[in-house]
């Protein structure tokens, strides 16, 4: 097994040594990541205890990986942290492989945190990087050597197929959205943390992102309409808890801003928003939901440390706060259950059916089957699906029901709706 060695100038060296004898890993939070040594450092943290899995491949065969930190103690939370979804966000990579490296005692300790009580009963799954064609193109670039506006590189940010990834969830139409829905499915997180980096509109540098947008980090949470309202609570509680540990000291930016449309509590407004994003998806099939931004695309390693510092510590303050409300979110967990039937009960119809042409319609039942809702054969031959179908009710009636209530106010803000007759040449009927 070969390890990686930092010199004090920053170059990646390769090495037989032991773990024990690693340089304090500190210095990789200054550098942007490549996916080969995305495959590197996977496969120390191995060695280091971690269960590292190839779960899938990009469409150029990069691989994607799976890194699950066992509980020490009997797990109770599942936290899926997902990283890389677009290549030209390089820091939420280097922070995912760094936060792996503390939970596992590797380098330097986190002294803000207790590592071992985080660890307890919580299960902790990380997939450092989805979007490994993306991120191949942005470090072969070089764009990333040198900040700058002009060197967003924006044709990074999507996969070799030039579709983003965090717009595939309603139709799953990519290998590398369907290898990480598969993982969703299977781990069934009680939290997703989904790491990104934003642009600094105006022009980058000079300028600073809090001369143009107000804001250097911004936490969201999951105030979306059809969302299970005690997800949408403990979501709001996660993001504000997170916010409070970050803005003591532990980002290097501050203070941690909110998105607009944070509020989410169980009696709050809410908002209307289409179920293609991970971000939505997540939280409509029963995960709490957090997403971290940094400013950073357009900086290359330009503030790279202060990027990933505060990354890995919003993962911390999440571990943290789950670790101290673990029966909160085994509660949530059961009560999304309750509230995804019930969802059927404001429907237009409970039972659909499809008719097009047979390959189209072989086209459609696929997503069905990706997202996991099942369906039987009539006694004409044509398929027939039956709703409640526990954890996909909301799914499927966003895919299927052209008039229930999330498509109908996403229709009158032009934000969809993403049935799968959008998707291909089928005609959804109701029985």
């Amino acid at each position: 097994m070969m390890y990686i060695v930092i010199t004090s100038d920053g170059e990646v060296l390769m090495s037989n040594v032991s773990l024990e004898g690693l340089p304090p890993y500190r210095l990789h939070y200054y550098r942007v990541a490549s996916p080969a040594y995305v495959e590197i450092v996977t496969d120390m943290l191995r060695e280091a205890g971690a269960e590292v899995n190839v779960i899938g491949r990009s469409i150029e065969g990069r691989t994607i990986r799976h890194v699950m930190i066992p509980a020490t103690e009997e797990p109770l939370v599942r936290v899926l942290i997902v990283a890389g979804i677009h290549g030209n966000e390089p820091a939420p990579v280097q922070a995912s492989l760094a936060l792996a490296r503390e939970l596992l005692g590797i380098g330097e300790p986190n002294p803000s945190f207790d590592l071992r009580e985080l660890r307890r009963f919580t299960e902790v799954s990380i997939v450092p990087l989805t979007n490994p064609d993306g991120l191949f193109r942005y470090y072969s670039s070089g764009e990333w050597r040198s900040p700058g506006w002009e060197r967003a590189c924006e044709s990074c940010r999507v996969n070799a197929s030039f579709v983003d990834l965090n717009r595939d969830w309603a139709y799953l139409t990519q290998p590398e959205t369907r290898v990480l829905h598969s993982l969703l499915t299977r781990v069934k997180p009680h939290v997703v943390l989904d790491l990104h980096e934003f642009y600094a509109r105006g022009g980058c540098p000079p300028r600073w992102a809090n001369e143009t947008e107000g804001f250097l980090v911004t936490l969201t949470d999951a105030p979306y309409a059809w969302v299970a309202p005690e997800i949408r609570g403990v979501s709001h509680d996660l993001m504000t808890y997170v916010g409070k540990v970050l803005d003591k000291g532990l980002s290097p930016w501050g203070p941690v801003k909110t998105r607009h449309f944070s509020g989410g509590g169980s009696g709050e407004e809410v908002v209307w928003a289409p179920p293609n994003y991970l971000g939505t998806h997540a939280a409509l099939e029963g995960s709490t939901k957090l997403l971290v931004e940094t400013w950073g695309v357009g900086l290359g390693e330009w503030m790279m440390c202060d990027r990933v510092t505060t990354h890995v510590n919003a993962c911390l303050a999440t571990l943290e706060y789950v670790a101290r409300h673990a029966e909160t979110f085994i509660k949530v967990k059961e009560a999304w259950l309750k509230h995804d039937e019930t969802l059927t009960n404001k429907a237009s119809s409970r039972t659909f059916t499809l008719e097009g042409e047979e390959s189209e319609v072989r086209k459609a039942l696929k997503v069905l089957e990706l997202h996991g809702i099942k369906y039987e054969e009539g006694t004409d031959g044509s398929p027939v699906i039956k709703l409640p179908q526990t954890g996909v009710t909301a799914t499927a009636l966003a895919l299927l029901d052209s008039d229930c209530e999330l498509n109908k106010e996403l229709r009158k803000l032009k934000r969809g709706p993403y049935l799968l007759s959008r998707y291909c040449r089928v005609r959804v009927k109701s029985l």
